[in-house]
């Protein structure tokens, strides 16, 4: 299976192209909902819910909470070095 680049609008995305039928389908998804966020960061919804109220973690409504990949990634990286047990109290580590 190859990768290829695939733009859409402003987005570029990585697609896998079959080998057999060369159909293509999307490698990662553009948006995560609440529960799949929880299980990648290893807490739980409650505490992603948390981290959308206190304004730490960008968020959209598509029927149901949906966070988009590029925004979990900004937040992982500008959480670095901090304790963010209470996410209405940030500190250092």
């Amino acid at each position: 299976m190859s990768l290829k680049k695939l733009s859409v609008g402003i987005v570029d995305l990585e697609v896998a192209e079959s080998k057999n039928k060369g159909v293509l389908t999307l490698d990662d998804k553009l948006v995560y909902t609440v529960k799949e966020v929880a299980g990648m960061i290893h807490t739980n919804t409650t505490y992603v819910y948390q981290l959308i109220n206190a304004g730490l973690l960008p968020a959209m409504k598509l029927g149901s909470y949906k966070i988009r990949k590029e925004a979990l990634m900004n937040f992982l990286q500008q959480s670095e070095g901090k304790d963010l047990t209470n996410p209405y109290h940030v500190t250092s580590l």
